[in-house]
Formats: structure tokens, sequence, C-alpha cells
């Protein structure tokens, strides 16, 4: 009986195939990490205007707090469609040059070519 690989052997393997796909990769995880920045910018202009408004001294006014708010949230969206977009072509490609290989093995075996 064939033992079954393990997950991280699954992983090197996939890894492997994601080589040549490196930089679209690294620029995926970029848009994630500047969306991740921009979603927790939210809540925060959100915490400065609610204390502007209970009249703390704060370094944003009322009004520059609820504009980068909207600006951080219009980035959040910007941002997260191009790494959903990257990761899609990714996995997309991926796909392909999997199926690509299986559909090679798959002519080798088949008797009739």
């Amino acid at each position: 009986m064939k033992k079954s690989k393990s997950n991280l052997k699954i992983m090197a393997e996939l890894i492997v195939l994601v080589k040549p796909m490196l930089p679209v990769m690294v620029f995926a995880v970029f848009l994630g990490i500047l969306g991740f920045i921009a979603a927790s910018a939210i809540p925060v202009g959100g915490v400065i205007a609610l204390l502007n408004k209970l009249g703390f001294q704060t370094t944003l006014s009322f009004k520059t707090a609820v504009i980068a708010m909207a600006f951080a949230a219009v980035l959040r969206g910007v941002l997260r469609y191009g790494e959903q977009a990257s990761n899609h072509y990714l996995a997309f490609k991926l796909l392909a040059i999997i199926r690509s290989k299986v559909f090679g093995v798959l002519r080798r075996l088949c008797p009739a070519n």
C-alpha cells in the first residue's frame, strides 16, 4: 500500500510550482499588508474623531479624521481588489500548470496516445 504524502511535503511541492510566479506572489502579499494597514486606520480615525467631538485635544481635527477614514476605506477596497485579483491569477495559473502536468502523464500512460 502506498503511503500518502505529508501536508508539508505537498506544500513544498506547490511552492516549487509557484516559484516562477514569485513577483506576483510578492505583489499580492504587499497589497495584503497595505490593505491590513488601511483597515486598521479606519477605526483609529473613528476614535480620533470621537475623541475630538468629546472635547479632547487630538493631532487631527474632526473633519480631517473623517476624511482620512473615508480615504482609508476606499484605499482598503482598492487594495483588497488588487490582492484578490493577484491571488486568483496565481491560483488559476497554478491549476493550469498542474493540469498540464497531469495530462502529460496521462498521455504517456495512454496506450493509444
